[in-house]
C-alpha cells in the first residue's frame, strides 16, 4: 500500500481514491433529493446540539459540508 503512494503522482492517487467515493449516485428523483435535504438537517441539528453542549463540532461541520457540496453539484 505504501509503495502505491510513493510511486504515484498526487493526480494518479486522487483520482483513484475518488473511484471509491462512498456517496450514492444522485438521481432527480424528487425522493432521493428530499433524502439528501434531511440528511443535511440532521447534520445542522447535531452541530446545534453539540454547540450548546460546548463539544468540538469539526467532523460534524466537515461531513455537512461534502453533503451540502454534493448536493449543490447534483441540483
Amino acid at each position: 500500500m505504501q509503495k502505491f503512494y510513493l510511486e504515484n503522482s498526487f493526480a494518479a492517487i486522487k483520482d483513484t481514491e475518488n473511484k471509491y467515493d462512498t456517496l450514492p449516485p444522485f438521481s432527480t428523483d424528487e425522493v432521493q433529493r428530499k433524502s439528501v435535504d434531511k440528511l443535511c438537517y440532521n447534520r445542522t441539528k447535531a452541530i446545534a446540539q453539540a454547540h450548546q453542549k460546548k463539544l468540538s463540532t469539526y467532523f460534524l461541520e466537515e461531513e455537512l459540508k461534502t453533503y451540502r457540496d454534493y448536493a449543490i453539484r447534483q441540483k
